[in-house]
């Protein structure tokens, strides 16, 4: 909480007007929801360092009120045209793109496997769920079977159960990926009490302490690295700070529906994102940042016992799917979270997963989902796709290319990600991340291509990934591109000398 005992507050919501809310009756404090990854602030009371729950005496009377009061006069603003958005390409290299990973759950293993030859540019990664003493061996064999079929290592998140002493309980979940023929490219171990928002560390739970849990993992998988953090949001990690010491990387997720669920505020936590990063930074100090499997939908609640099914494709908080990751919506946040990622040198993302609730390639579902389910097709191996299979596979063929710096007038609007491969061509890949049309001019020193990810191109991506791909660009005329409501171009240069 960034403020505490609150009485009142005021911010100038106009040139010259000034609005003030008091607060009469009880402590108010303030809470930095950046935390979740939403771009707000949360003013509450009762504050929460009071013990609570508590208790109302029969026959007490409680009295609260809010006052709202204004100062000054606002004075007429003429609504301005909205300016084209400058995109400026920097030549100096800030790093290397970060390296795509998608998320395994034990439900979608054997989707995953089915339509594992849509994924054309294997990720660098697969990284599974594991419940020991809940999900069976067939889980861990499906996740190696689909690693071997895209020739890629699979990274484990090891929920342990907590029954048997730390090391015991290890050494059984290291005897089960043998059995399974999964060699781990990483385990990121913690204990079942530590994926909910708990408040207090392992040892106060009577569970032994970050220390001890990384040491008794490398115990029980010599030679594999070893993730410090949370399988949630960066919350807990800010909350249950982990002991580096005996640790590889540092990791914790993301999620975009926890408090606010309309389109604006989804979008807008993408805003967060450098100031999550940042904090991360700071305390993982050198090792290296990877973050966990994320996504614009929850796949599991650590603040309660379960996530919304959301059968009814709502725009809801709490989501465990989530209709507009199958949209041009979720192409353009995959993008822009993808661009947050690489300006701040992240090292690993996994973000969506093969198949699921936040799959890039479609299957059928127990809930509907309206154009997908009435295509046709025999094979899983042909589904439909979704947009954000797009710049995600498209980024997982550039591999460590370079990443070069994208400036956006306005990253409300627009956001950018631009890498340089080895024979010199550069990637730009451009998202509209707002409901209207953005004209766009984009400064570089080269002729330049473009491929449209929008409404018109919708359906030909989705049935035929690979002809869109491969199919024909056109050129941008002076620098001069206009995008589509949530639409994402991806363009080529060949820079000139």
């Amino acid at each position: 909480q960034p403020f505490m005992n609150i009485r009142a507050l005021s911010h100038e919501v106009a040139p010259g007007l000034k609005a003030t809310v008091r607060m009469e009756g009880d402590i108010w404090e303030m809470e930095d929801q950046r935390n979740w990854s939403d771009a707000s602030f949360k003013t509450y009371g009762r504050p929460r360092d009071l013990p609570w729950p508590y208790t109302i005496p029969k026959g007490e009377r409680v009295v609260q009120r809010a006052l709202l009061s204004f100062d000054g006069t606002a004075a007429p603003v003429a609504a301005a045209a909205s300016a084209a958005v400058d995109i400026t390409l920097g030549e100096a290299p800030i790093g290397k793109l970060p390296k795509l990973a998608l998320a395994l759950s034990p439900g979608e293993a054997a989707h995953a496997l089915a339509a594992a030859p849509r994924l054309t540019a294997a990720p660098a990664e697969l990284i599974g769920w594991f419940e020991h003493g809940t999900e069976s061996q067939a889980v861990l064999e499906a996740y190696a079977a689909l690693g071997q079929r895209l020739g890629i290592p699979i990274g484990i998140e090891l929920v342990l159960p907590c029954k048997k002493p730390v090391a015991e309980e290890l050494a059984e979940a290291a005897a089960l990926l043998r059995q399974a023929g999964l060699t781990p490219a990483g385990i990121t171990p913690i204990q079942a009490p530590m994926i909910k928002w708990v408040l207090k560390s392992p040892e106060e739970l009577g569970l032994p302490g970050f220390a001890d849990l990384y040491a008794a993992a490398r115990e029980a998988f010599p030679g594999v690295a070893i993730g410090a953090g949370v399988l949630s949001n960066f919350t807990e990690l800010n909350i249950d700070r982990p002991s580096l010491a005996g640790a590889d990387y540092v990791t914790h997720a993301t999620c975009g529906v926890v408090h606010e669920s309309d389109d604006r505020s989804v979008m807008e936590t993408l805003e967060t994102l450098p100031h999550i990063f940042r904090s991360v930074r700071t305390i993982a100090g050198k090792l290296p940042y990877r973050l966990g499997p994320s996504a614009m939908g929850m796949r599991y609640n650590p603040y309660g016992k379960t996530t919304d099914a959301n059968r009814a494709n709502i725009r809801t908080a709490f989501a465990h799917q989530e209709p507009r990751q199958r949209g041009l919506f979720g192409a353009a946040f995959a993008l822009g979270y993808m661009a947050r990622a690489a300006a701040a040198g992240i090292d690993r993302v996994c973000f969506g997963a093969p198949t699921g609730p936040f799959g890039l390639v479609y299957r059928k579902t127990d809930y509907p989902q309206p154009w997908f389910d009435a295509q046709q097709f025999s094979d899983p191996a042909t589904a439909p796709v979704y947009p954000l299979y797009h710049p995600l596979m498209a980024m997982a063929a550039a591999g460590d290319a370079e990443v070069l710096p994208v400036r956006s007038s306005d990253e409300k609007r627009v956001l950018g990600l631009c890498c340089r491969r080895a024979d010199g061509e550069q990637i730009l890949w451009l998202a509209n991340l707002t409901p209207e049309p953005q004209a766009l001019s984009i400064r570089s020193g080269g002729t330049m291509t473009a491929k449209m990810l929008d409404a018109t191109s919708f359906a030909a991506a989705a049935r035929d990934p690979a002809g869109f791909a491969s199919g024909a660009s056109h050129a941008i005329a002076g620098g001069s591109l206009s995008l589509a409501p949530y639409a994402v171009a991806m363009l080529s240069a060949r820079m000139s000398a």
